[in-house]
């Protein structure tokens, strides 16, 4: 695992595109109406947080951030993995690596959230230990159109 660079900005971008293709039940499908992905990266590294990707060999086939949400805390975003290399092992590389470094870095838990549609990314995370602790129906307005989706949050005390 390494952190993102710019050089990294625009295979991390068409890594994230097709990732959210593929999981047309998952939040918001029209990335037209997203902030831009690397636009989002920078944003998150200029306010104290983290953006890693996971290769293998040359390509870059996962990703994955870290916001801070206070000294104690902080939130897993974008986590994404190609799919051919998913059920590989490669999720469980990128988490080892992100609760090791948000330990060291002296956070004491990490949150995240994840639409209830991306069941292999929820079985990994109670594989690693992380406890559903709410379960919501998210609504995002955009372009005077309303999108729910079935949310899990999760947290594990590191």
């Amino acid at each position: 695992m390494q952190e993102i660079t710019n050089k990294d900005l625009l295979e991390v971008e068409q890594l994230y595109c097709k990732s959210i293709a593929q999981n047309p039940d998952g939040f918001i499908q029209r990335l037209d109406l997203l902030p831009n992905i690397k636009d989002f990266i920078l944003t998150t590294k200029k306010q104290g947080g983290n953006f890693f990707s996971l290769r293998l060999e040359e390509e870059i086939i996962g990703m994955c951030g870290l916001i801070k949400k206070d000294d104690l805390v902080v939130e897993l975003c974008k986590f994404h993995i190609k799919d051919i290399y998913q059920g590989r092992g490669f999720g469980g590389k990128m988490l080892d690596f992100v609760q090791e470094y948000a330990k060291i870095k002296g956070y004491k838990k990490l949150i995240l959230h994840v639409s209830k549609s991306q069941e292999r990314a929820i079985t990994l995370y109670k594989k690693y230990l992380f406890k559903i602790t709410s379960e919501e129906i998210c609504e995002v307005i955009l372009q005077e159109t309303i999108y729910t989706y079935p949310t899990l949050f999760m947290e594990k005390i590191l």
